[in-house]
């Protein structure tokens, strides 16, 4: 029984990123020792032309976000801006030895 309501207090996080004409979701799980774990990934088209600001596209990604999550209350969502048009080519990413990736 205790396992059952641990479980259920674990958390889903949702990640979302906003691209060009593209809504791109993911589903990660939290563990019960504080890892996350991939549980599904999806992606949403959406007309580019359509202003970020307006009231249709808050519905496109709110609709995307039901179809994605269902009714749930329990997720914590993460949103990316439109990184594809991101300017990253200063980020250094330092190397790490191989026994430090999981």
């Amino acid at each position: 029984m205790e396992d059952a309501r641990r479980v259920s207090r674990l958390k889903t996080t949702v990640g979302v990123e906003i691209g060009y004409n593209t809504i791109y979701m993911v589903q990660l799980q939290g563990g019960s020792n504080g890892t996350l774990h991939f549980e599904k990934a999806r992606s949403f088209d959406y007309n580019p032309q359509l202003d970020l600001n307006s009231p249709t596209f808050s519905t496109v990604l709110q609709n995307a976000l039901k179809e994605f999550c269902g009714s749930s209350k329990r997720v914590k969502i993460w949103a990316a801006p439109k990184l594809d048009r991101a300017r990253l080519h200063h980020i250094q990413i330092p190397q790490v030895k191989p026994s430090r990736l999981s």
